[in-house]
Protein backbone atom coordinates (compact mmCIF):
# COMPACT_ATOMS: atom_id res chain seq x y z
CA UNK A 1 0.00 0.00 0.00
CA UNK A 2 2.83 2.34 0.93
CA UNK A 3 4.51 1.51 -2.37
CA UNK A 4 1.30 2.37 -4.26
CA UNK A 5 1.09 5.70 -2.41
CA UNK A 6 4.69 6.43 -3.31
CA UNK A 7 3.84 5.80 -6.99
CA UNK A 8 0.43 7.49 -7.23
CA UNK A 9 1.06 10.57 -5.11
CA UNK A 10 3.83 11.91 -7.41
CA UNK A 11 1.68 11.05 -10.43
CA UNK A 12 -1.28 12.94 -8.95
CA UNK A 13 0.95 15.89 -8.10
CA UNK A 14 2.33 15.92 -11.65
CA UNK A 15 -1.20 15.71 -13.14
CA UNK A 16 -2.45 18.53 -10.90
CA UNK A 17 0.63 20.55 -11.73
CA UNK A 18 0.03 20.08 -15.43
CA UNK A 19 -3.67 20.84 -14.97
CA UNK A 20 -2.91 24.17 -13.31
CA UNK A 21 0.35 25.13 -15.04
CA UNK A 22 -0.58 24.30 -18.64
CA UNK A 23 -3.57 26.72 -18.71
CA UNK A 24 -1.23 29.53 -17.61
CA UNK A 25 1.13 28.94 -20.52
CA UNK A 26 -1.76 28.36 -22.95
CA UNK A 27 -3.31 31.62 -21.70
CA UNK A 28 0.00 33.42 -22.14
CA UNK A 29 0.23 32.02 -25.69
CA UNK A 30 -3.40 33.03 -26.37
CA UNK A 31 -2.73 36.60 -25.23
CA UNK A 32 0.38 36.82 -27.37
CA UNK A 33 -1.50 35.43 -30.39
CA UNK A 34 -4.47 37.75 -29.78
CA UNK A 35 -2.29 40.87 -29.64
CA UNK A 36 -0.28 39.77 -32.67
CA UNK A 37 -3.48 39.01 -34.58
CA UNK A 38 -5.01 42.38 -33.71
CA UNK A 39 -1.90 44.31 -34.74
CA UNK A 40 -1.52 42.38 -38.01
CA UNK A 41 -5.21 42.66 -38.82
CA UNK A 42 -5.14 46.42 -38.26
CA UNK A 43 -2.15 46.77 -40.58
CA UNK A 44 -3.51 44.51 -43.33
CA UNK A 45 -6.99 46.06 -43.33
CA UNK A 46 -5.67 49.60 -43.01
CA UNK A 47 -8.17 50.31 -40.25
CA UNK A 48 -7.86 51.18 -36.58
CA UNK A 49 -8.69 48.34 -34.16
CA UNK A 50 -8.94 49.20 -30.49
CA UNK A 51 -8.34 46.23 -28.20
CA UNK A 52 -8.21 45.43 -24.49
CA UNK A 53 -7.06 42.11 -22.96
CA UNK A 54 -7.32 40.96 -19.32
CA UNK A 55 -5.62 37.59 -18.85
CA UNK A 56 -6.81 35.09 -16.26
CA UNK A 57 -5.65 31.59 -15.36
CA UNK A 58 -8.24 29.37 -17.06
CA UNK A 59 -9.99 32.11 -19.04
CA UNK A 60 -9.50 35.74 -20.00
CA UNK A 61 -11.58 38.68 -21.22
CA UNK A 62 -11.01 40.85 -24.28
CA UNK A 63 -12.70 43.73 -26.08
CA UNK A 64 -12.42 44.72 -29.75
CA UNK A 65 -13.69 47.82 -31.51
CA UNK A 66 -13.38 48.41 -35.27
CA UNK A 67 -15.03 49.70 -38.45
CA UNK A 68 -16.74 46.99 -40.51
CA UNK A 69 -16.72 48.76 -43.88
CA UNK A 70 -12.93 49.16 -44.02
CA UNK A 71 -12.45 45.60 -42.81
CA UNK A 72 -14.55 44.10 -45.61
CA UNK A 73 -13.34 46.55 -48.30
CA UNK A 74 -9.76 45.30 -47.92
CA UNK A 75 -10.77 41.94 -49.39
CA UNK A 76 -14.15 42.41 -51.05
CA UNK A 77 -14.93 45.98 -52.14
CA UNK A 78 -17.99 44.71 -54.05
CA UNK A 79 -20.07 44.47 -50.88
CA UNK A 80 -18.21 46.90 -48.59
CA UNK A 81 -20.75 49.68 -49.17
CA UNK A 82 -23.40 47.48 -47.54
CA UNK A 83 -21.59 48.19 -44.26
CA UNK A 84 -21.12 51.95 -44.68
CA UNK A 85 -20.58 53.77 -41.35
CA UNK A 86 -21.01 50.48 -39.50
CA UNK A 87 -19.08 49.96 -36.27
CA UNK A 88 -18.59 46.78 -34.27
CA UNK A 89 -17.84 46.50 -30.53
CA UNK A 90 -17.16 42.99 -29.22
CA UNK A 91 -16.81 41.70 -25.65
CA UNK A 92 -15.36 38.17 -25.35
CA UNK A 93 -14.70 35.53 -22.73
CA UNK A 94 -11.62 33.59 -23.87
CA UNK A 95 -11.39 29.91 -22.94
CA UNK A 96 -7.84 28.59 -22.85
CA UNK A 97 -8.13 25.87 -20.22
CA UNK A 98 -6.21 22.61 -20.17
CA UNK A 99 -6.41 22.01 -23.93
CA UNK A 100 -9.04 24.12 -25.76
CA UNK A 101 -10.99 22.53 -28.61
CA UNK A 102 -13.55 23.74 -31.10
CA UNK A 103 -16.35 21.47 -32.28
CA UNK A 104 -19.50 19.92 -30.93
CA UNK A 105 -20.62 16.30 -30.53
CA UNK A 106 -24.26 17.39 -30.59
CA UNK A 107 -23.91 19.11 -33.98
CA UNK A 108 -21.62 16.34 -35.22
CA UNK A 109 -18.78 18.78 -35.91
CA UNK A 110 -15.31 17.33 -35.28
CA UNK A 111 -13.27 18.39 -32.26
CA UNK A 112 -10.20 20.35 -33.39
CA UNK A 113 -7.46 21.56 -31.02
CA UNK A 114 -6.96 25.35 -31.05
CA UNK A 115 -5.05 28.01 -29.11
CA UNK A 116 -8.18 29.63 -27.69
CA UNK A 117 -11.93 30.04 -28.22
CA UNK A 118 -13.49 33.50 -27.79
CA UNK A 119 -17.23 33.68 -27.12
CA UNK A 120 -19.39 36.66 -26.29
CA UNK A 121 -21.55 39.41 -27.74
CA UNK A 122 -20.93 42.00 -30.41
CA UNK A 123 -22.87 45.22 -30.80
CA UNK A 124 -23.17 46.58 -34.34
CA UNK A 125 -24.06 50.25 -34.66
CA UNK A 126 -25.07 52.22 -37.73
CA UNK A 127 -26.48 55.75 -37.99
CA UNK A 128 -29.25 54.33 -40.14
CA UNK A 129 -30.72 52.16 -37.36
CA UNK A 130 -32.59 53.23 -34.23
CA UNK A 131 -30.65 50.83 -32.00
CA UNK A 132 -27.51 48.75 -31.80
CA UNK A 133 -27.88 45.22 -33.10
CA UNK A 134 -26.85 42.61 -30.54
CA UNK A 135 -25.00 39.70 -32.11
CA UNK A 136 -23.76 36.42 -30.64
CA UNK A 137 -20.11 36.19 -31.55
CA UNK A 138 -17.39 33.55 -31.45
CA UNK A 139 -13.77 33.64 -32.59
CA UNK A 140 -11.30 30.76 -32.84
CA UNK A 141 -7.52 31.31 -32.70
CA UNK A 142 -6.16 28.38 -34.68
CA UNK A 143 -2.93 26.49 -34.03
CA UNK A 144 -1.61 27.47 -37.48
CA UNK A 145 -1.95 31.16 -36.60
CA UNK A 146 -5.18 31.76 -38.51
CA UNK A 147 -8.52 32.75 -37.08
CA UNK A 148 -12.19 32.10 -37.73
CA UNK A 149 -15.27 33.92 -36.53
CA UNK A 150 -19.05 33.49 -36.56
CA UNK A 151 -21.65 36.17 -35.87
CA UNK A 152 -25.28 35.16 -35.32
CA UNK A 153 -27.97 37.85 -35.43
CA UNK A 154 -30.97 36.64 -33.40
CA UNK A 155 -34.52 37.34 -34.51
CA UNK A 156 -35.16 41.05 -34.00
CA UNK A 157 -37.00 44.14 -35.19
CA UNK A 158 -35.69 47.68 -35.70
CA UNK A 159 -36.31 50.65 -37.96
CA UNK A 160 -34.18 52.81 -40.27
CA UNK A 161 -34.48 56.50 -39.41
CA UNK A 162 -33.50 57.94 -42.80
CA UNK A 163 -35.82 55.64 -44.78
CA UNK A 164 -39.12 57.09 -43.51
CA UNK A 165 -38.83 54.93 -40.40
CA UNK A 166 -38.78 51.71 -42.36
CA UNK A 167 -39.38 48.82 -39.96
CA UNK A 168 -37.18 45.78 -40.51
CA UNK A 169 -37.83 42.33 -39.05
CA UNK A 170 -35.29 39.56 -39.61
CA UNK A 171 -35.08 35.89 -38.81
CA UNK A 172 -31.79 34.64 -37.30
CA UNK A 173 -28.97 35.46 -39.72
CA UNK A 174 -25.35 34.33 -39.73
CA UNK A 175 -22.08 35.92 -40.82
CA UNK A 176 -18.85 33.94 -40.77
CA UNK A 177 -15.33 34.68 -41.90
CA UNK A 178 -11.82 33.31 -41.54
CA UNK A 179 -8.28 34.53 -42.19
CA UNK A 180 -5.02 32.68 -42.71
CA UNK A 181 -1.99 33.35 -40.51
CA UNK A 182 -0.56 36.13 -42.68
CA UNK A 183 -4.01 37.42 -43.68
CA UNK A 184 -3.24 36.65 -47.31
CA UNK A 185 -6.30 34.41 -47.58
CA UNK A 186 -9.83 35.22 -46.46
CA UNK A 187 -13.23 33.54 -46.62
CA UNK A 188 -16.60 35.07 -45.77
CA UNK A 189 -20.24 34.07 -45.91
CA UNK A 190 -23.54 35.80 -45.08
CA UNK A 191 -26.90 34.05 -44.82
CA UNK A 192 -30.15 35.93 -44.25
CA UNK A 193 -33.09 33.49 -44.47
CA UNK A 194 -35.81 36.15 -44.35
CA UNK A 195 -36.35 39.87 -43.81
CA UNK A 196 -39.60 41.85 -43.84
CA UNK A 197 -39.81 45.61 -44.46
CA UNK A 198 -42.68 48.01 -43.87
CA UNK A 199 -43.53 51.69 -43.42
CA UNK A 200 -46.54 53.89 -44.22
CA UNK A 201 -45.97 53.71 -47.98
CA UNK A 202 -44.47 50.31 -48.82
CA UNK A 203 -44.13 46.74 -47.64
CA UNK A 204 -41.65 44.16 -48.81
CA UNK A 205 -39.62 41.05 -48.12
CA UNK A 206 -36.38 39.31 -48.98
CA UNK A 207 -35.99 35.52 -48.88
CA UNK A 208 -32.78 33.49 -48.78
CA UNK A 209 -30.06 36.06 -49.31
CA UNK A 210 -26.64 34.40 -49.47
CA UNK A 211 -23.23 35.93 -50.03
CA UNK A 212 -20.01 33.95 -50.05
CA UNK A 213 -16.50 34.89 -51.04
CA UNK A 214 -12.94 33.63 -50.84
CA UNK A 215 -10.02 35.88 -51.64
CA UNK A 216 -6.26 35.75 -51.88
CA UNK A 217 -4.42 38.98 -51.23
CA UNK A 218 -0.75 39.29 -52.18
CA UNK A 219 1.49 42.06 -50.86
CA UNK A 220 1.64 43.94 -54.16
CA UNK A 221 -1.17 42.24 -56.04
CA UNK A 222 -4.87 42.83 -56.54
CA UNK A 223 -7.20 40.73 -54.31
CA UNK A 224 -8.40 37.77 -56.37
CA UNK A 225 -10.87 35.00 -55.72
CA UNK A 226 -14.59 34.40 -56.06
CA UNK A 227 -17.73 36.20 -54.90
CA UNK A 228 -21.20 34.68 -55.13
CA UNK A 229 -24.45 36.51 -54.40
CA UNK A 230 -27.78 34.69 -54.49
CA UNK A 231 -31.26 36.01 -53.65
CA UNK A 232 -34.25 33.69 -53.99
CA UNK A 233 -36.93 36.37 -53.85
CA UNK A 234 -37.31 40.15 -53.41
CA UNK A 235 -40.67 41.90 -53.37
CA UNK A 236 -41.73 45.49 -52.64
CA UNK A 237 -45.28 46.82 -53.01
CA UNK A 238 -46.71 50.32 -52.69
CA UNK A 239 -49.57 50.28 -50.19
CA UNK A 240 -51.73 52.81 -52.06
CA UNK A 241 -54.50 51.51 -54.29
CA UNK A 242 -53.10 50.43 -57.65
CA UNK A 243 -49.56 50.87 -56.32
CA UNK A 244 -46.51 49.70 -58.23
CA UNK A 245 -44.88 46.36 -57.56
CA UNK A 246 -41.17 45.54 -57.68
CA UNK A 247 -40.37 41.83 -57.74
CA UNK A 248 -37.58 39.55 -58.90
CA UNK A 249 -36.74 35.88 -58.32
CA UNK A 250 -33.63 33.72 -58.34
CA UNK A 251 -31.06 36.47 -58.82
CA UNK A 252 -27.50 35.14 -59.10
CA UNK A 253 -24.20 37.00 -59.39
CA UNK A 254 -20.81 35.32 -59.64
CA UNK A 255 -17.39 36.92 -60.07
CA UNK A 256 -14.12 34.98 -60.35
CA UNK A 257 -10.74 36.72 -60.50
CA UNK A 258 -7.24 35.33 -60.88
CA UNK A 259 -3.86 36.98 -61.30
CA UNK A 260 -0.96 35.97 -63.52
CA UNK A 261 2.15 37.96 -64.44
CA UNK A 262 0.74 41.03 -62.65
CA UNK A 263 -2.39 40.90 -64.81
CA UNK A 264 -5.92 40.16 -63.62
CA UNK A 265 -8.27 37.87 -65.56
CA UNK A 266 -11.85 37.16 -64.64
CA UNK A 267 -15.38 36.02 -65.36
CA UNK A 268 -18.61 37.71 -64.26
CA UNK A 269 -22.03 36.10 -64.67
CA UNK A 270 -25.45 37.54 -63.82
CA UNK A 271 -28.83 35.85 -64.17
CA UNK A 272 -32.40 36.01 -62.89
CA UNK A 273 -35.65 34.19 -63.61
CA UNK A 274 -38.15 37.03 -63.34
CA UNK A 275 -38.02 40.78 -62.85
CA UNK A 276 -41.20 42.85 -62.55
CA UNK A 277 -41.41 46.64 -62.30
CA UNK A 278 -44.05 49.25 -63.30
CA UNK A 279 -46.36 46.37 -64.34
CA UNK A 280 -43.82 45.11 -66.89
CA UNK A 281 -42.20 41.68 -66.67
CA UNK A 282 -38.67 40.78 -67.75
CA UNK A 283 -36.78 37.52 -67.76
CA UNK A 284 -35.29 35.08 -67.77
CA UNK A 285 -31.94 36.81 -68.33
CA UNK A 286 -28.35 35.60 -68.64
CA UNK A 287 -25.20 37.69 -68.94
CA UNK A 288 -21.60 36.47 -69.05
CA UNK A 289 -18.60 38.80 -69.20
CA UNK A 290 -14.92 37.82 -69.34
CA UNK A 291 -11.83 40.00 -69.26
CA UNK A 292 -8.11 39.40 -69.64
CA UNK A 293 -4.82 41.21 -69.12
CA UNK A 294 -6.05 43.95 -66.80
CA UNK A 295 -3.00 45.58 -65.19
CA UNK A 296 -2.93 44.81 -61.44
CA UNK A 297 -1.24 48.09 -60.53
CA UNK A 298 -3.84 50.03 -62.53
CA UNK A 299 -6.70 48.30 -60.70
CA UNK A 300 -5.14 48.86 -57.26
CA UNK A 301 -4.49 52.55 -57.91
CA UNK A 302 -7.93 52.99 -59.47
CA UNK A 303 -9.53 51.42 -56.40
CA UNK A 304 -7.50 53.71 -54.15
CA UNK A 305 -8.51 56.77 -56.20
CA UNK A 306 -12.17 55.70 -56.12
CA UNK A 307 -12.08 55.45 -52.31
CA UNK A 308 -10.50 58.91 -52.11
CA UNK A 309 -13.23 60.27 -54.39
CA UNK A 310 -15.94 58.84 -52.14
CA UNK A 311 -14.46 60.47 -49.06
CA UNK A 312 -13.76 63.84 -50.73
CA UNK A 313 -16.82 66.04 -51.28
CA UNK A 314 -14.92 69.01 -52.76
CA UNK A 315 -15.60 70.24 -56.29
CA UNK A 316 -12.01 69.47 -57.27
CA UNK A 317 -12.29 65.76 -56.37
CA UNK A 318 -13.76 64.54 -59.73
CA UNK A 319 -11.06 66.43 -61.68
CA UNK A 320 -8.35 64.90 -59.50
CA UNK A 321 -9.82 61.45 -60.12
CA UNK A 322 -9.85 62.01 -63.90
CA UNK A 323 -6.25 63.25 -63.76
CA UNK A 324 -5.11 60.14 -61.86
CA UNK A 325 -7.06 57.90 -64.24
CA UNK A 326 -5.41 59.50 -67.29
CA UNK A 327 -1.95 59.08 -65.73
CA UNK A 328 -2.57 55.37 -65.08
CA UNK A 329 -4.12 54.60 -68.48
CA UNK A 330 -0.86 54.00 -70.44
CA UNK A 331 0.14 51.13 -68.11
CA UNK A 332 -3.35 49.67 -68.57
CA UNK A 333 -3.08 49.78 -72.40
CA UNK A 334 0.42 48.29 -72.48
CA UNK A 335 -0.93 44.99 -71.13
CA UNK A 336 -3.23 44.63 -74.21
CA UNK A 337 -6.47 44.30 -72.21
CA UNK A 338 -9.42 42.35 -73.56
CA UNK A 339 -13.09 42.27 -72.63
CA UNK A 340 -15.74 39.95 -74.02
CA UNK A 341 -19.49 39.89 -73.51
CA UNK A 342 -19.78 36.17 -74.19
CA UNK A 343 -23.50 35.99 -73.55
CA UNK A 344 -26.28 38.54 -73.34
CA UNK A 345 -29.87 37.37 -73.47
CA UNK A 346 -33.03 38.76 -71.89
CA UNK A 347 -36.74 38.40 -72.55
CA UNK A 348 -38.75 41.62 -72.26
CA UNK A 349 -42.37 42.68 -72.92
CA UNK A 350 -41.18 43.73 -76.42
CA UNK A 351 -39.47 40.41 -77.16
CA UNK A 352 -35.98 38.96 -76.78
CA UNK A 353 -32.73 40.92 -76.84
CA UNK A 354 -29.42 39.12 -77.37
CA UNK A 355 -25.91 40.03 -78.35
CA UNK A 356 -22.17 39.49 -78.25
CA UNK A 357 -19.19 41.83 -77.93
CA UNK A 358 -15.44 41.42 -77.96
CA UNK A 359 -13.01 44.32 -77.65
CA UNK A 360 -9.26 44.48 -77.17
CA UNK A 361 -6.49 47.03 -77.39
CA UNK A 362 -3.08 46.24 -78.85
CA UNK A 363 -0.56 47.58 -76.37
CA UNK A 364 2.79 46.87 -78.06
CA UNK A 365 5.13 49.90 -78.25
CA UNK A 366 2.47 52.13 -76.69
CA UNK A 367 3.74 55.23 -74.87
CA UNK A 368 0.89 57.69 -74.42
CA UNK A 369 -2.37 58.83 -75.95
CA UNK A 370 -2.18 61.67 -78.43
CA UNK A 371 -5.18 61.70 -80.75
CA UNK A 372 -7.85 59.03 -81.12
CA UNK A 373 -7.24 59.03 -84.87
CA UNK A 374 -3.60 57.99 -84.27
CA UNK A 375 -4.49 55.09 -81.99
CA UNK A 376 -7.67 53.75 -83.62
CA UNK A 377 -5.60 51.04 -85.37
CA UNK A 378 -4.86 49.55 -81.95
CA UNK A 379 -8.51 48.90 -81.27
CA UNK A 380 -10.27 45.67 -82.31
CA UNK A 381 -14.02 45.34 -81.81
CA UNK A 382 -16.47 42.75 -83.03
CA UNK A 383 -20.11 42.80 -81.96
CA UNK A 384 -23.59 41.70 -82.88
CA UNK A 385 -26.97 42.69 -81.49
CA UNK A 386 -30.45 41.32 -82.08
CA UNK A 387 -33.58 43.29 -81.10
CA UNK A 388 -37.32 42.59 -81.51
CA UNK A 389 -39.01 43.97 -84.61
CA UNK A 390 -41.45 46.22 -82.72
CA UNK A 391 -38.62 47.72 -80.66
CA UNK A 392 -36.58 48.41 -83.81
CA UNK A 393 -39.53 50.21 -85.46
CA UNK A 394 -40.41 52.25 -82.37
CA UNK A 395 -36.82 53.45 -82.04
CA UNK A 396 -36.16 54.06 -85.77
CA UNK A 397 -33.52 51.36 -86.00
CA UNK A 398 -34.91 50.07 -89.30
CA UNK A 399 -33.42 53.09 -91.09
CA UNK A 400 -29.89 52.57 -89.75
CA UNK A 401 -27.53 49.61 -89.91
CA UNK A 402 -29.95 46.97 -88.62
CA UNK A 403 -31.25 44.35 -91.07
CA UNK A 404 -34.39 42.25 -90.68
CA UNK A 405 -34.10 38.53 -90.00
CA UNK A 406 -37.47 36.89 -89.29
CA UNK A 407 -39.09 38.78 -86.40
CA UNK A 408 -35.80 40.30 -85.28
CA UNK A 409 -33.54 43.12 -86.45
CA UNK A 410 -29.85 42.38 -86.27
CA UNK A 411 -26.53 44.10 -86.83
CA UNK A 412 -22.92 42.87 -86.93
CA UNK A 413 -20.03 45.27 -86.49
CA UNK A 414 -16.28 44.76 -86.95
CA UNK A 415 -13.63 47.39 -86.30
CA UNK A 416 -10.19 46.17 -87.32
CA UNK A 417 -7.01 47.99 -88.40
CA UNK A 418 -8.92 51.27 -88.45
CA UNK A 419 -11.57 50.00 -90.90
CA UNK A 420 -15.23 49.55 -89.96
CA UNK A 421 -17.37 46.75 -91.40
CA UNK A 422 -21.13 46.58 -90.77
CA UNK A 423 -23.10 43.49 -91.78
CA UNK A 424 -20.23 42.33 -93.99
CA UNK A 425 -19.77 45.62 -95.83
CA UNK A 426 -16.78 47.89 -95.28
CA UNK A 427 -17.93 51.46 -94.94
CA UNK A 428 -14.69 53.37 -94.82
CA UNK A 429 -12.43 54.85 -92.18
CA UNK A 430 -13.10 53.41 -88.74
CA UNK A 431 -13.24 56.58 -86.66
CA UNK A 432 -15.29 58.65 -89.12
CA UNK A 433 -17.64 55.72 -89.69
CA UNK A 434 -18.21 55.23 -85.97
CA UNK A 435 -19.10 58.90 -85.62
CA UNK A 436 -21.45 58.68 -88.60
CA UNK A 437 -23.08 55.54 -87.17
CA UNK A 438 -23.61 57.27 -83.81
CA UNK A 439 -25.07 60.31 -85.59
CA UNK A 440 -27.47 58.10 -87.56
CA UNK A 441 -28.67 56.37 -84.36
CA UNK A 442 -29.29 59.71 -82.64
CA UNK A 443 -31.71 60.91 -85.33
Amino acid sequence: MKKLKKVFIPIIIIILGIFYVVPFFVGFSAEKEFNSMTKELSRELNTKIDSEYNRGWFSSHAKLSFDLQNTIAAYNPDIADLFSETHCLSDYKISHGFFPFTGNFKNRTPLVPVIAVLQGNSFISNNLFNKNLKVKSSVVLKLDGGLGSTLVLPKQRFFARELDELFVKITPAEISFSFSKNFDKAEMSIHLPKADFSNKEISGKINELKISSNFIKKKEGFPVGETILEIANVEFLEKKKGGNKFHFTNFKFNKKLNEKDKSVNGIVTVSFDKFEILQKKFGPADVKLTFKNLDSKFLLELQKASNELKSDSSNAAPLMFISKFAALLPDFVKKSPEVELNEFKIKTPDGEFSGFLKAKIRGDNFKKFTKLEDDIDRLYVTANLSVPEDFAKENSLTNTYFVKEGKQYKTEILLKDGALTVNGKEIGDGLDSLLKLQHAKSK
